[in-house]
């Protein structure tokens, strides 16, 4: 009985035991999993906040784990050690370590920097583009100092210029007055000679009536005389008409001849420039030199045909045969006949002015020498200065009337227009002269045509 008692008693402290364990179990089982609950909570708002920081994907980039392998050598948080850098890139960008990426932005856009554009590359655009500016800015610096050198130099021309025109003027004015001095001598001169050939125009005059008288009495006895001389010239008139022409030279009344024919309208003539040929002169044509023999009353028959000068070369030249006999035709041998042609007279020009040969650049010294050359190969003699027994006066192109210079014209540009007036009033005097001596006057184009340069 007292066995089954302690029996009993065991097994009951033993189940007492077991509940006792079985709740405190329980309540530990509920402790944990309130307190794995709270730690849960507390993994998933840690994994929350890390999240706006890092993801869990990105953790194992090379370039974060760079980042977290430099924070670590600095004993920082990645964070702070992204913090440090930014401040740093800040102030060594903008001067402003505190300053936000968004205002950076803002500033970069007021700079000019383009969405996408990197700021080393716009820096190094800058960069070059102010170097530029600089060497233009040297450039026109250089330029400057250039153009300053210029305006010195110029400014002491002008001076200088000005001292020079001074003096010239001084040394006209008195000149004018020197020139003013003789005129007044000279015209009181001209007053007494004015006084003295009055004087001697009324004995001249006196002398003259008589001489006229004179004159008269000797007019009425030589009136005589020239009505006897008269009446002989009639006598011999009728005594030369009876004279036969055989003893005329007949070869010397000849030209030229006809050495081939062309066609049946032009033939070559043995003449060329240096016999003085001139185009568009023409020659009687005769069979023979008998053909040109004078009849009983001293008249020379006309030719068989009559060519004209077209084309002049060097030692023969063509004519057109402008007039012909029928039945009667030009052949070679025949003679040419001009009776106011002369092969042996040399011709004298005298050359003023400029020529222009190709109507291109204008009158030229070289053109000018061309003509001179052509004249002398023509036979003609140049004269050296305008004289009253030469042939021809040639006149080059002839020259404007030169405009007045300004009043601030400088001495170069005062004596060309001199120069040029001098020579347009030398140009005229000489046309007036030769004009008043019946001289004939050549333009380039007559004078061309005279010694056949156009018929080449």
């Amino acid at each position: 009985m007292a066995s089954r008692s302690n029996s009993g008693m065991g097994v009951l402290v033993a189940l007492v035991i077991f509940i006792m364990l079985t709740i405190t179990l329980l309540l530990l089982v509920m402790l944990f999993y309130t307190k794995a609950d709270k730690e849960a909570q507390l993994k998933d708002a840690a994994e929350t906040a890390a999240r706006e920081f890092i993801r869990s994907e990105e953790r194992n980039r090379d370039d974060i784990v760079r980042l977290k392998s430099e924070a670590q050598e600095k004993s920082m948080s990645v964070v702070m050690y992204l913090r440090t850098q930014m401040q740093d890139l800040m102030r060594d960008v903008a001067g402003n370590q505190n300053l936000s990426p968004s205002r950076l932005r803002t500033q970069l856009d007021q700079l000019g920097l383009r969405e996408g554009e990197s700021l080393t590359g716009f820096v190094t655009t800058l960069s070059t583009q102010v170097s530029d500016r600089d060497d233009r800015i040297k450039a026109l610096e250089n330029e400057l100092a250039a153009a300053h050198t210029r305006l010195g130099e110029e400014v002491a021309r002008r001076e200088e210029l000005q001292r020079s025109q001074e003096a010239a003027l001084a040394a006209a004015n008195a000149e004018i007055d020197r020139v003013k001095q003789r005129a007044d001598r000279y015209q009181q001169q001209v007053l007494d000679s004015e006084r003295d050939m009055q004087d001697r125009v009324r004995d001249i005059r006196a002398q003259l009536d008589a001489e006229i008288a004179s004159l008269k009495e000797q007019i009425e006895r030589r009136d005589v005389t020239i009505a006897e001389l008269t009446d002989n010239v009639r006598a011999l008139q009728s005594r030369v008409r009876g004279v036969t022409q055989s003893n005329i030279d007949e070869g010397s009344q000849v030209d030229g001849h006809v050495v081939r024919l062309v066609g049946n309208d032009e033939v070559f003539i043995d003449l060329g420039k240096p016999q003085h040929l001139v185009l568009g002169m023409t020659f009687n044509v005769y069979g023979s030199i008998s053909e040109m023999r004078p009849d009983a009353q001293g008249n020379v028959p006309q030719g068989k045909a009559t060519v004209e000068v077209t084309r002049i070369g060097e030692t023969t030249s063509t004519a057109r045969i402008i007039r012909s006999t029928p039945g009667r035709a030009v052949v070679e041998g025949d003679v040419i006949v001009n009776p106011v042609y002369d092969r042996n007279k040399k011709y004298s020009f005298f050359l003023f002015g400029q020529f222009d040969l190709d109507g291109e650049n204008g009158p030229s010294e070289f053109e000018t020498e061309i003509v001179r050359s052509r004249i002398r190969e023509w036979g003609g003699e140049l004269r050296s200065e305008f004289a009253g027994d030469m042939d021809f006066l040639v006149l080059g192109v002839e020259p404007a009337l030169p405009a007045e210079p300004r009043p601030n014209a400088t001495g170069p540009e005062v004596i060309a227009y001199r120069r040029a007036r001098q020579f347009y009033e030398d140009y005229n005097a000489h046309l007036d002269r030769a004009q008043r001596l019946s001289i004939p006057v050549l333009n380039q184009n007559r004078l061309l045509t005279l010694i056949g340069y156009y018929g080449n």
